[in-house]
């Protein structure tokens, strides 16, 4: 890759907001069905964790950032939603789990438990 090609990439990447990044929010949104939910479910999980995040003010003022993946190979209890770098990943999250782990999780610092289908036992610091 260029230097000019990196450059414009750190450019990207700060207009992004990726240097303010506190919580990674990665969930799966399959282009087709799957065994763990339908692909309309996994849509519109993710279509109502932006907007919520973008109604609560949330992304800037606590760093949090979505992304939508093609799966993340649980395949079970989707949609999945894995945040790093806590390390957590929680399953079942339509749009009534993931009001409960903006709140719980994101705002008030508190793990949502009976949601949490993987920890992961070492993340990055």
């Amino acid at each position: 890759m260029s230097s000019n090609e990196m450059d414009k990439a750190r450019q990207k990447a700060k207009k992004l907001g990726v240097p303010q990044i506190r919580l990674h929010l990665f969930m799966c949104v399959g282009k087709k069905e799957a065994e763990c939910c339908s692909a309309s479910a996994m849509t519109q999980a993710y279509k109502y964790l932006r907007k919520r995040l973008k109604e609560l003010k949330l992304r800037k003022s606590h760093g949090l950032f979505p992304t939508a993946t093609a799966c993340l190979d649980v395949c079970k209890g989707g949609p999945i939603l894995a945040v790093y770098p806590d390390g957590i990943w929680y399953g079942g999250c339509d749009p009534d789990a993931l009001d409960r782990i903006i709140q719980e999780h994101f705002i008030d610092g508190n793990v949502v438990e009976d949601l949490v289908i993987a920890r992961c036992d070492v993340v990055a610091g």
